[in-house]
């Protein structure tokens, strides 16, 4: 299913157990997990988290973005970052370095 990531609304992703979604980036995201525990991958820029509930992530303006449901399903929002916010005014804090370089935010 082909989703249009210009639009203005929020766009719901809903990830079964194990199940990954990439999505080509087209314009400033923000993807925010509802419920779940979700590892997100981006290509450009080469970020590579995990994010719990509540967790937000500035996804960039190009490249590719990889979601993954880990431990059971997971609900993910994307929505456009609001103007004149970006990734340094994010409100994402890292909690620690988990094994291979990975963050959990």
């Amino acid at each position: 299913m082909q989703q249009n990531l210009f639009t203005s609304r929020a766009i719901h992703l809903d990830l079964p157990a194990g199940a990954t979604r990439a999505l080509p980036l087209r314009a400033p995201l923000r993807a925010r997990v509802r419920c779940g525990l979700v590892w997100l991958t981006v290509d450009a820029g080469g970020a590579d988290v995990w994010l719990g509930p509540g967790r937000e992530f500035d996804l960039p303006a190009r490249g590719l973005a990889v979601f993954e449901a880990v431990r059971g399903c997971a609900q993910v929002e994307l929505a456009p970052v609001p103007r004149g916010q970006d990734r340094a005014s994010s409100r994402v804090l890292v909690s620690r370095l988990l094994p291979h370089g990975l963050l959990r935010w």
